[in-house]
């Protein structure tokens, strides 16, 4: 689901890389924010990029405008889909940071990331807005921040579902609207500190264009079928976005696998057997690395998958792994 963008609020890179393989086919891409880039700087964004996945850096630059746009211009440098600035920053410094990721993917050679303006936090309320001399209200303010980042050059902004279908009214048909504030279901249970929120599916009838979704997926005891129902869900309400990630379009085997396993080691090797004469992508990722998939396998591995959907377990032959991705393949190609 080209339109649902999974958080991936975690600590490590282990665990970001074992969740962004296991939701592949599901997720159209992951937000990486400021607690795990925290923990693992830019390499986990590019290790991300690598793998094939889109990723939405949400660092929030908020800046002087020359700050700002060199802050940018390194982030479109990691290959990322998805920039975002704070719109407080002012016209000039949204501005500056569309310049600057335009120039630098020209420099690079590849298409220049969406940079969008995060407008009012979701949890934010109005009392919270008085308290810091804003006198509109959150809806107000954050219809005029969308409008103020339009005239910028933006493609978009981020913008709470509360806000989503005036925001759409006041903009461009093709200003991108992304929304977090995503919630629904056991899993979102307990303290939350967001204000302003709705299910996916509400938030795209109101006009989003993204859903950001991170602890109703990453909290749920089976997190791809938490992204599958929001996956469901969000094709109920409208066609998926369109197009396929950009790059690279060879088939992707995701290997699930685990140290000192011998099945492991002979699926590895039949896999590396077919690639080297028919084109795929290879992702191992460790079991043992993320409680869920450990739970979820025990040490019933290797597991195979492609494209997001298992096709084999414990053994796989040449003739089938071939055939499978022959099929894959010509699905793929352009017309």
């Amino acid at each position: 689901m080209e339109r649902l963008i999974v958080a991936l609020d975690v600590d490590s890179g282990a665990r970001a890389r074992a969740l962004a393989a296991w939701l592949r086919g599901v997720a159209g891409g992951y937000k990486v924010g400021s607690r795990l880039f925290t923990a693992e700087g830019p390499s986990i964004v590019r290790t991300l990029v690598d793998d094939g996945h889109r990723v939405f850096l949400d660092l929030k630059f908020h800046d002087i405008p020359r700050t700002v746009a060199d802050a940018v211009a390194a982030a479109t440098g990691l290959g990322v889909w998805m920039i975002d600035v704070h719109a407080s920053g002012g016209a000039a410094m949204m501005h500056a940071a569309k310049a600057a990721a335009v120039d630098r993917a020209a420099r690079d050679g590849r298409t220049p990331p969406l940079v969008v303006a995060v407008t009012v936090l979701t949890s934010l309320t109005a009392e919270a807005l008085a308290a810091l001399g804003v006198s509109r209200g959150p809806r107000d303010q954050v219809v005029h921040l969308a409008r103020l980042a339009a005239q910028a050059g933006l493609d978009g902004v981020v913008a709470s579902p509360e806000e989503t279908a005036a925001v759409r009214a006041a903009c461009r048909h093709d200003f991108a609207i992304v929304t977090p504030g995503i919630r629904g279901g056991a899993a979102t249970a307990g303290p939350d500190d967001q204000a302003r929120t709705a299910t996916a599916g509400a938030a795209l009838a109101a006009g989003a264009d993204y859903v950001v979704v991170g602890r109703p997926i990453l909290a749920a005891p089976d997190p791809r079928a938490a992204a599958e129902t929001i996956a469901r869900e969000l094709a109920a309400v409208a066609p998926p976005a369109g197009g396929a990630a950009r790059g690279d379009r060879r088939p992707i085997l995701t290997l699930f696998t685990r140290r000192t396993c011998r099945l492991c080691d002979e699926m590895k090797a039949v896999v590396r057997e077919v690639t080297a004469s028919v084109p795929a992508r290879l992702e191992e990722v460790d079991v043992d690395a993320d409680a869920a998939l450990a739970a979820r396998y025990g040490r019933d591995v290797p597991v195979l998958w492609l494209d997001g959907r298992e096709i084999a377990r414990h053994r796989v032959t040449a003739e089938s792994l071939r055939a499978h991705l022959e099929e894959a393949s010509a699905g793929r190609q352009v017309p």
